[in-house]
């Protein structure tokens, strides 16, 4: 994409835990006014104890990157020209995702892991303290996040044209905000799931 580029789709991307339920991940699509073209949230994804050692560390990154995530792209009907999440684990998506992705780093320290079928795990969203290569920083209005734009041989256009739809996008908008929405209408899909029961 040119640096001139206009950005109308956003992709908000995260993982979370329902305890006694298991992983599950919620894709909202936006355009630049924040309103919603697509959502899609996945089934509860339980971990068992065999795949939690023979993953280990990586268990989360596995079951939220390259499985909700991954999933959830497929679904949608709509490209996101930018994806964002504010879950590290959902961030390891599998090397073949062209969009380039933006990590917010969440505001408030995560929450205690819950147990998932009796397994011990990190809590979701915990990230290394400074961003691992190749991903680099870019404060946003005073908002510092991190950035995976895809090997391109015009890395400096594809970091100006994101940072401009970032700035464009928190003119009007709280990036944290659209995450809220895609947990709490993960949450009431699984209570309405759980009535129908």
């Amino acid at each position: 994409m040119s640096a001139g580029h206009r950005v109308e789709q956003l992709g908000f991307l995260t993982c979370t835990e329902f305890d006694g339920w298991g992983l599950c991940g919620g894709l909202l699509l936006l355009n630049t006014l924040a309103r919603p073209l697509e959502f899609h949230c996945t089934l509860p994804v339980k971990v068992s104890r065999t795949q939690a050692i023979l993953y280990g560390a990586s268990l989360r990154a596995h079951v939220c990157g390259q499985v909700i995530g991954r999933a959830l792209l497929d679904k949608a009907k709509t490209v996101p020209q930018l994806l964002l999440t504010d879950c590290w684990d959902t961030a390891q998506l599998p090397d073949n995702v062209d969009t380039p992705m933006v990590f917010v780093p969440p505001t408030a320290p995560a929450s205690a892991a819950a147990e998932v079928d009796s397994v011990d795990l990190p809590p979701v969203g915990m990230a290394p303290a400074a961003p691992p290569m190749p991903w680099d920083t870019l404060t946003i209005r005073d908002q510092t996040v991190w950035l995976l734009a895809p090997d391109t041989n015009s890395a400096a256009d594809s970091r100006r044209w994101i940072e401009a739809a970032l700035t464009q996008f928190t003119a009007r908008h709280d990036l944290a905000e659209p995450f809220d929405r895609v947990r709490q209408a993960m949450t009431e899909a699984r209570d309405a799931a759980l009535r129908a029961a």
